[in-house]
């Protein structure tokens, strides 16, 4: 299982490690939605495998509707409209 990957994150498929010569990088594709995940650092299979098949722990993801940087419907930090179960790796939780 090690040299596995885990199922897509997104929607549960199966997902492959393609690489692409143009930009020298790997990535991990999705055979179902075709999310696209990549790297950057990590020139080698046996890294990328071990970093895609992390998961964050349910607890570490802040959504956006519980994080600090949502102010009426709209991310200070990217700028876009967010809310709900929209999650991304900037938020930080609001001071209770």
């Amino acid at each position: 299982m090690q040299n596995e990957l885990k199922p897509c994150p997104f929607c549960g498929s199966t997902a492959k490690i393609i690489y692409s010569a143009r930009v020298r990088m790997y990535f991990v594709v999705c055979d179902c939605c075709g999310a696209i995940v990549s790297f950057k650092g990590k020139e080698a299979k046996s890294d990328l495998r071990g970093v895609y098949n992390r998961r964050a722990d349910e607890e570490d993801i802040v959504y956006c509707q519980d994080c600090k940087f949502l102010e009426y419907g709209e991310c200070r930090i990217l700028r876009i409209k967010a809310g709900g179960t929209f999650y991304c790796y900037l938020g930080e939780r609001k001071e209770e």
